[in-house]
């Protein structure tokens, strides 16, 4: 009977993508942790035989609270301060179903904002590339040539799959614009990471976010360090670009265009002190 086994979250992994270095997949960067449930403490044969997921992998597991707390721990690690970051799944259930309504609403576990608002992959996909009819993963993948790599049904497996097809749908075009806002006013559980602004439109729902609205939070929340980390990126990117070419005059035009870029990220940055004050951090 599946009423005696509710869904527990058992594997939490998530994939970093750089979108801002030529949407590369950071894989050696990445998070996994199995996580150990508590209302059904002995996993199925169908949960086995389906997730590769093993009884002695869940026993040796920590909590999930503590799991969110040990991402948590790795987000600040890994994510530079000033970068913006949303969190990105393949369909609404992960986080609807498994996070709110599951561990947050049913069993009193706490996760932070960030997980609060979300890109649908599946959606985003339909709308852009498949007349608005959703499918599943592997034949979005299979429409850029791509083939499922690894075990389906495996947390970590199935995240870096959605990671490629994210990498392939942003190179053929596509704009992850449309934000899914989970409410904030249902639970007293999550809690602010101070390094994390909401992007959420003004009312809270789901729908497309501006670009512009999205520079404004982030500037809003992490103040000088906004612009030191847009800096830093372009820093980055025009070395690249020179290693990469041994042609002298190219080399000088990219680091020309760099050093353009950072004199107008100077000028946005001293106009912002000089109406609103020196941004706090």
């Amino acid at each position: 009977d599946r009423r005696d086994y509710p869904n527990e979250i058992i594997e939490f992994p998530a994939i970093l993508i750089d979108v801002r270095n030529g949407a590369k997949i950071v894989k050696e960067k990445s998070f996994r942790s199995y996580a150990k449930p508590w209302r059904n403490p002995q996993l199925t044969s169908f949960c086995t035989e389906l997730t590769g997921i093993s009884q002695q992998h869940v026993e040796k597991a920590p909590d999930l609270q503590t799991v969110v707390k040990n991402f948590e721990a790795w987000y600040r690690r890994n994510i530079p301060l000033g970068a913006k970051v949303m969190m990105m799944t393949d369909g609404p259930w992960d986080f609807r179903n498994f996070v709110l309504a599951g561990a947050v609403k049913r069993d009193h576990v706490a996760f932070p904002t960030l997980m609060y608002e979300y890109i649908d992959v599946r959606t985003t996909f339909a709308n852009y590339f498949n007349k608005g009819k959703p499918v599943k993963l592997e034949k979005m993948l299979h429409r850029f040539n791509l083939r499922f790599e690894g075990r389906e049904h495996c947390g970590f497996d199935d995240a870096v799959n959605i990671a490629r097809l994210a990498v392939a749908m942003m190179r053929h075009g596509c704009i992850f614009s449309f934000v899914i806002a989970l409410p904030l006013d249902e639970d007293t559980y999550h809690y602010k990471m101070d390094v994390t602004p909401l992007y959420r439109r003004e009312a809270g729902n789901s729908g497309v976010v501006e670009k512009s609205h999205v520079e404004e939070r982030a500037k809003e929340c992490f103040g000088e360090a906004y612009y030191e980390y847009g800096r830093s990126t372009f820093v980055k990117k025009a070395e690249d670009e020179a290693s990469d070419d041994a042609d002298a005059p190219e080399v000088e035009a990219v680091m020309e265009e760099a050093e353009e870029a950072l004199a107008k990220l100077e000028v946005v940055s001293s106009d912002s002190e000089a109406e609103e004050g020196a941004p706090a951090l």
